[in-house]
């Protein structure tokens, strides 16, 4: 017959981790220990506070797609000041102010929603990138 096990854990006692001082400096997700210690939601948000001047300065280098918004720029508006004044605005200037409203870095993507952006509303086709 097979023995039984002791599975049962007392999770009001920290793991060797923690008191050696891995609270909030070593804290991963998938670790198993960090996952059973009961210091866990705590651990986490010490160490994203932590993380945060990393995640600025990898932001300032990197593209993330997932902090773009489109919806951010007001294209109606937009629309409206090329129509009454078509001479204003370079392609330069119109890449520059969607990626500044949108917050999105990168250029081709850019581009490419002004390309949509100037189909749907039928602007001539020197404005075309």
């Amino acid at each position: 017959m097979r023995k039984s096990r002791n599975n049962k854990i007392d999770l009001s006692i920290p793991f060797d981790g923690v008191e050696d001082g891995c609270f909030g400096k070593e804290w991963n997700p998938g670790c198993h220990e960090c996952n059973m210690c009961h210091d866990n939601p705590a651990c986490s948000i010490v160490y994203y506070k932590g993380f945060k001047p990393v995640l600025a300065k990898i932001e300032e280098e990197e593209k993330f797609l997932d902090r773009v918004d489109f919806d951010l720029v007001p294209w109606s508006r937009l629309a409206k000041e090329i129509r009454n004044n078509p001479n204003k605005y370079s392609l330069e200037d119109l890449i520059s102010k969607v990626g500044d409203y949108s917050r999105c870095k990168d250029v081709t993507m850019v581009k490419y929603k002004l390309k949509e952006f100037i189909l749907e509303n039928k602007f001539e086709n020197g404005f075309i990138c």
